[in-house]
């Protein structure tokens, strides 16, 4: 079996994946129309894995950090490549990349057990420690608003810097 992982190449945390964390078929439903897909479509275990959403596995950081050999976009030569480049243009669409940059300098100089460490904690609700993704509004446990909290919703497109 597939275990989790958790980091990726590009430097977003996996384990605050809507895909990644839909658990119910309502869930999967939800995130299908939020993503443009089906419901069986809705899987995936992190893109460092063998089970990866449709999205993820046409991803060409991942082709290319393969390729590479690399664990992080940050490890090479090229970084920040035209790729990279191309896709953290997206920001605007999917605001959660906008803190990739930080979080591989962050993996580069602290590690990256350190980082999931962070990372569990920050995608944690501070009301009752229940796990959230990237859009949640409301903890689905404790219904505690969690909108403001997340690290990417305090950036502007202006704050991403190579």
């Amino acid at each position: 079996m597939n275990a989790y992982k958790y980091d990726s190449y590009c430097g977003i945390y996996c384990g605050a994946c809507e895909i990644l964390n839909a658990e119910t078929e309502q869930d999967k439903e939800r995130v299908a129309k939020m993503w443009g897909s089906t419901p069986d479509q809705v899987n995936c275990r992190g893109c460092k894995t063998d089970t990866l959403f449709i999205n993820c596995a046409n991803c060409k950081i991942r082709d290319c950090a393969q390729e590479k050999e690399a664990e992080f976009c940050i490890e090479c030569d090229d970084y920040p490549c035209g790729i990279y480049k191309e896709w953290i243009g997206n920001a605007e669409r999917v605001p959660h990349i906008k803190v990739t940059d930080a979080n591989m300098k962050y993996i580069k100089n602290n590690g990256v057990e350190q980082w999931l460490n962070d990372q569990k904690t920050k995608w944690a609700c501070p009301q009752c420690n229940a796990n959230f993704a990237w859009y949640t509004q409301k903890c689905k446990k404790c219904k505690e608003d969690l909108r403001g909290i997340k690290d990417y919703e305090n950036l502007s497109d202006q704050d991403i810097i190579f």
